[in-house]
């Protein structure tokens, strides 16, 4: 593994032995699913915990263009007004959502529908956290896995 992701991992998790290994395997599933160290990093510093970056390897392993749909991804947070952690909050979301419904679908796509909700959310007078608004939006549209751009509204 490179060493800039080893010492990220090293600054998330201290000297907590099990905490590194279970980074290191989430970052090996990134990593295998397409990603590369330059993408990985980011993730590793706003990822909430490993489980996050394992969904998001089950998403990019679905892509045909994985470091295409990465930098989709990191394009769409830098035009909003969110953070990279609270969109891996909302991706994550939807892929929980997905796997209790049996499903799976792409980095690609969940990135079209999580730019939706935040662009639905953005209409709001009271606005949600986007992993709320991702909820929402699921509870009340469902998810078609369609083309990201007939997601929205």
């Amino acid at each position: 593994m490179d060493q800039r992701l080893e010492s990220a991992i090293k600054n998330r998790t201290g000297q907590i032995v099990s905490l590194q290994m279970a980074w290191k395997q989430a970052v090996e599933q990134l990593l295998s699913a397409g990603a590369a160290a330059d993408d990985a990093l980011p993730l590793i510093k706003a990822a909430p915990e490993p489980a996050t970056l394992r969904r998001l390897a089950r998403m990019l392993g679905h892509d045909q263009h994985p470091r295409h749909a990465l930098e989709q991804l990191f394009d769409a947070v830098d035009a909003s007004s969110e953070n990279l952690a609270t969109w891996l909050k909302g991706l994550a979301v939807l892929q929980l959502w997905l796997e209790n419904e049996g499903r799976a679908t792409t980095l690609q796509q969940a990135t079209g529908y999580v730019e939706c909700s935040n662009a639905a959310n953005e209409m709001q007078v009271t606005k949600l956290e986007l992993d709320a608004m991702v909820e929402s939006m699921l509870e009340a549209y469902g998810y078609s896995g369609d083309d990201p751009s007939q997601n929205c509204l």
